[in-house]
């Protein structure tokens, strides 16, 4: 019975803690507030410069804190305030937890400037031949990109498991291995190392993500001040496209039989 009541009690108290917060005003340019923002690895270098850049001259003495957090903690910590939003992929949570499309966008492929088998683009065939980066906050299980691939009957030699795409980054601009990543967080990882950006030899699904908050918070002046400042963040750069990539529709052959080989990849043919 009071295990049963501890949601409810955190709920309550969030509540009137967000209506307490409701009644001050919030001076960005004055205000010394901590803000943590729960935030996976895989993420973090993609966002966090943005935003303190965002910020830097408007709260020059905010201070932000970016904490991992583990999904099954998730709900909890925007409850109680440990956390005063989150950014994160969709997930299914309860409805006294807001949220708002950020962006993410298409996949594309990082490889070096030089790659001996890539030059401005890429086929299934050569994306298949290649070794590659899976950058996840897991320690196992498959990426967005390899559950697709497993639809054609296919799959990529993953030689390296990291937890930031920086560091993918620049593993595949002093080697020959392949990243696969969301458009829309290539420029904040990839601008110093000037890796190729290149279509994905195929359509699939977007990776994107998300920022979350506490009912009790929609209306806290500090709290939406620094809703406003991630998401103006992302549409100022995490959306823009990172190159000018020409973005071409592409028509899959698919074969009736799975594949088992790169040799038996159908070939991706380009439209336009």
């Amino acid at each position: 019975m009071a295990h049963e009541l501890i949601g409810p009690i955190r709920r309550a108290l969030a509540e009137f803690e967000g209506s307490l917060n409701q009644l001050e005003s919030f001076d960005p340019k004055h205000s010394q507030r901590e803000f943590k923002i729960g935030i996976r690895h895989i993420i973090e270098a993609a966002a966090i410069p943005e935003l303190m850049s965002e910020i830097k001259d408007t709260a020059p003495n905010v201070k932000i804190s970016a904490i991992h957090h583990h999904r099954v903690d998730f709900q909890g910590l925007l409850t109680t305030g440990a956390l005063a939003a989150a950014i994160d992929i969709l997930l299914p949570l309860e409805h006294d937890i807001h949220h708002q499309y950020l962006g993410g966008g298409k996949m594309v492929v990082i490889a070096r400037k030089g790659h001996p088998a890539i030059d401005g683009r890429i086929t299934m065939k050569s994306y298949l031949s290649q070794d590659h980066i899976l950058t996840s906050s897991h320690s196992g299980g498959q990426g967005r990109e390899d559950e697709e691939l497993a639809r054609l009957g296919v799959q990529r030699r993953i030689k390296l498991r990291c937890h930031d795409y920086v560091t993918a980054c620049r593993v595949v601009s002093t080697s020959n291995m392949l990243l696969t990543i969301p458009e829309g967080f290539v420029r904040g990882v990839n601008e110093i190392f000037e890796n190729q950006i290149i279509p994905f030899p195929m359509e699939i699904p977007a990776l994107d993500v998300f920022l979350y908050w506490h009912a009790s918070a929609e209306n806290d002046h500090a709290n939406r001040w620094l809703r406003e400042r991630i998401f103006a963040s992302f549409q100022q750069s995490l959306l823009r496209p990172a190159s000018d990539i020409s973005w071409r529709t592409t028509s899959i052959q698919f074969c009736p039989a799975p594949l088992t080989n790169v040799e038996a990849v159908p070939e991706i043919q380009t439209v336009g």
